[in-house]
């Protein structure tokens, strides 16, 4: 029994992991797109890059004391699967030229509040310190990965003098 805990766990992390990836892909297609802001999209892909990294260390950290983690049972590979579809459809759309710099904003602040709500840093319960500390870094780069989306999406209202 506990091995196909191990092997669920496994499957999910490798599936973050996965989604990490592809959300970087995202972005950096962006970057390429003439009319969008390049540096801004870079920086968020390379994000997701290091993101992605980290998730590979903690996949090493489990592998190497899987008794000491959890999966959480609420949170299922086929939910990561179905977003990673999603975000193919959106390159395909985007590499078509069928996105705007704006939609996209939109798009990215929901990939990564729908991170944040799938309470991201709770896949594996562990009391790994190394392993926390991965998880807390990228839920906090995740929410400011958000709050700047959401400010290019609002921009600030004009001082009124």
């Amino acid at each position: 029994m506990e091995k196909k805990i191990s092997e669920n766990i496994f499957d999910v992390m490798k599936n973050v992991e996965a989604f990490e990836r592809i959300v970087a892909e995202l972005y950096l297609s962006c970057s390429q797109t003439g009319s969008f802001d390049k540096q801004f999209w870079t920086d968020m892909g390379q994000a997701e890059i290091k993101h992605a990294s980290h998730v590979n260390r903690m996949i090493e950290l489990i592998s190497r004391k899987p008794e000491s983690f959890e999966l959480n049972s609420h949170f299922k590979s086929a939910a990561i699967k179905t977003a990673m579809s999603g975000i193919q459809w959106h390159m395909d759309r985007l590499k078509k030229n069928g996105l705007t710099e704006e939609k996209m904003f939109y798009i990215a602040r929901d990939l990564e509040q729908a991170i944040l709500e799938n309470s991201y840093n709770n896949i594996v319960r562990t009391s790994n310190p190394e392993f926390q500390s991965l998880m807390n870094e990228i839920v906090s780069e995740t929410v400011a990965h958000h709050d700047q989306l959401e400010r290019k999406i609002t921009p600030p209202m004009p001082s009124r003098s």
